[in-house]
This record gives structure tokens, sequence and C-alpha cells, in this order.
């Protein structure tokens, strides 16, 4: 994960984006709470840098594997996924959504 940050915050998407896959596989087959957490923390950087390059689809997607995390949980971090999903739908005009 820290991969992914590291070189999304230095607008290296697409290499953020390899890391995020190389965490993806190792979180996969981990079934603590700790690690889907991790899971739903990923899905949200990678939803955001869909969002920087403009590929809304894409980061709707990734709000969306997120959300579908913490929301069972009830987790607090749900206000950030929603945050996101209505920064993604004002910039496609679909605000009501």
């Amino acid at each position: 994960m820290i991969g992914q940050i590291f070189f999304s915050d230095r607008g290296d998407y697409q290499k953020g984006f390899l890391y995020a896959d190389s965490a993806f596989s190792v979180l996969k087959n981990d079934t603590t709470l700790s690690a889907r957490q991790n899971t739903g923390h990923l899905y949200n950087n990678i939803a955001g840098d869909y969002d920087k390059i403009g590929d809304y689809e894409k980061a709707i997607e990734n709000y969306t594997a997120s959300a579908r995390i913490f929301e069972p949980m009830n987790h607090s971090f749900l206000a950030s996924v929603y945050g996101g999903f209505a920064l993604v739908y004002e910039k496609i005009n679909e605000s009501s959504k």
C-alpha cells in the first residue's frame, strides 16, 4: 500500500496502480479485520487516483468497492468514501446521486 501512495503522491498513477495490484494480491488471502480495512482504504486511494486522471467510471467502481467493505462495519471512514463519490458525481454533473 505504501508504494501505491508513494507513486500516486508524485503523479505516477500507472506505477501506483501496479503497486496497488500487488497489495490486492497479498490482501485477498487475509481475512483479518485489518486486512479488510486496508483493502477498503486501498480501493479508496485507487478511486481518488482515477478521479485525478479523469476516469470517473473507474473512480466510481473503486469507491463502490471501498463502500462495500466499510458499510457492513459502519466504519467512520465511510464519510470519506461518500465524499469521494460526491466529488466524482459533481464532476460528471450527476449530483442527484
